[in-house]
C-alpha cells in the first residue's frame, strides 16, 4: 500500500544529501557543522522522513560512497528527554553503546557539578553517570569523591597502566580546563557541560573521515518546558549556542 512506502520528500531528502557530501568533502577535523531543521504541523511525516535520510544512509551509492557502508550517525527523540543534562548523558550512553566512543572529560565535569550542588554520588541513580564503558573513569570517581580538590585526583591517572593510556593522555591534556571547571559556580558548571562533551567527542571525530550526523526528532518538546527554566528563545541555547554542543564539535 502507499501508505506504508515512503514517496515525495525529495527536496528535503536532496537537501541532506548535498549537507553531508559538503561536510565530507572537508573532513577530517573540519570545524564546520551544519544544521538542517524540517518542520511541520503533527503528522506530516517528519519522523519517518528522519528515518529516511538514515537509511539512505546506510543504502544509497552517493553516501555509502562517502562512509564505505559504515555511517556515523546517532537519533534521540526529545519526547524521552529534554533537559540539557538529560540529553547529554542520554547521548553519551548512544554513543558508547553503538560505537564504544568514552566520554572521561564529560563524566569527570558531570560528577563535580553534581557534587557542587550537594547530590550523594554514592546513590545508585547517580553511579550511572560513570557509565558502563568507562570502569576505569568509574574506579577514579570512586576515589575523588574521598579528595579534597581535584589537583590530587588528576594527578591519579599518571599512576595508569599502560593500557589506559589513551584516556590518561586525554584527561592529562585537559586538566588545566579541569581545574578551570571546577572553580566555575554551579550554573557556570553546567552551562560548561556542553563543551566538555564536545572535547570529549572531538576526540574521535578529528580522525574520522565520515561525517557525524545526530538526528533529533520532535525538537519542539524543548519549548514546550515550564517557563521557569528559562526564556523561549535560550532553552536550546546548550545545543547551538556559542561554545555550545554543535559549535565546538568539529
Amino acid at each position: 500500500p502507499a501508505t506504508r512506502k515512503f514517496t515525495d520528500r525529495t527536496e528535503p531528502q536532496a537537501a541532506f544529501q548535498n549537507a553531508y557530501l559538503d561536510l565530507a568533502s572537508r573532513m577530517p577535523g573540519s570545524n564546520n557543522s551544519q544544521i538542517l531543521t524540517y518542520y511541520g504541523i503533527g503528522g506530516i511525516g517528519k519522523s519517518s522522513l528522519l528515518d529516511k535520510l538514515a537509511d539512505n544512509l546506510k543504502t544509497q551509492s552517493a553516501f555509502t560512497e562517502k562512509n564505505n557502508g559504515k555511517p556515523l550517525f546517532v537519533s534521540l527523540n526529545f519526547e524521552v528527554c529534554q533537559e540539557d543534562v538529560q540529553v547529554l548523558t542520554r547521548l553519551r550512553n548512544i554513543f558508547s553503546d553503538s560505537y564504544g566512543w568514552q566520554f572521561p572529560l564529560f563524566e569527570l565535569g558531570l560528577y563535580l557539578y553534581g557534587r557542587s550542588i550537594g547530590e550523594d554520588i554514592n546513590l545508585p541513580e547517580t553511579k550511572t553517570i560513570a557509565g558502563q564503558q568507562a570502569p576505569l573513569v568509574r574506579f577514579a570517581i570512586d576515589m575523588a569523591s574521598e579528595l579534597p580538590v581535584v589537583g590530587p585526583f588528576l594527578k591519579f591517572f599518571s599512576l595508569m597502566d599502560q593500557g589506559q593510556a589513551a584516556l590518561r593522555t586525554l584527561l592529562n591534556q585537559h586538566k588545566d580546563m579541569v581545574q578551570q571547571f571546577e572553580e566555575l559556580s554551579p550554573t557556570q558548571q553546567r552551562e560548561a557541560l556542553p563543551g566538555l562533551f564536545a572535547t570529549d567527542l572531538n576526540a574521535y571525530t578529528e580522525k574520522i573521515k565520515t561525517p557525524l550526523v545526530l538526528f533529533l526528532d520532535t525538537y519542539e518538546c524543548i519549548e514546550e518546558r515550564a517557563t521557569t527554566q528559562g526564556s523561549a528563545m535560550r532553552r536550546d541555547y546548550w545545543l547551538h549556542g556559542d561554545s555550545r554542543l554543535i559549535a565546538e564539535t568539529k
